[in-house]
């Protein structure tokens, strides 16, 4: 969880870098923003690390090869 939470905030700071130097956006704007962030950012982290943990558990418990595939 902590890896994805911190892909997330590295996305978010790049992304607001980017959207500072490009738009021209109040700073009351800017600030308003602080908690919405956090909620969204924890929520994608949360998405990613479920999914990954899906993902993982699925592809290990079903090989991809068959352990009889030598014997075709």
């Amino acid at each position: 969880m902590a890896r994805a939470l911190s892909v997330q905030f590295m996305d978010h700071a790049l992304g607001s870098l980017i959207f500072l130097y490009s738009m021209d956006i109040p700073a009351n704007t800017w600030l308003s923003a602080i908690p919405l962030t956090l909620i969204e950012r924890t929520t994608m982290a949360a998405g990613l690390s479920i999914a990954t943990y899906v993902a993982l558990h699925f592809f290990s418990e079903k090989p991809v090869i068959s352990p009889d595939a030598s014997k075709i």
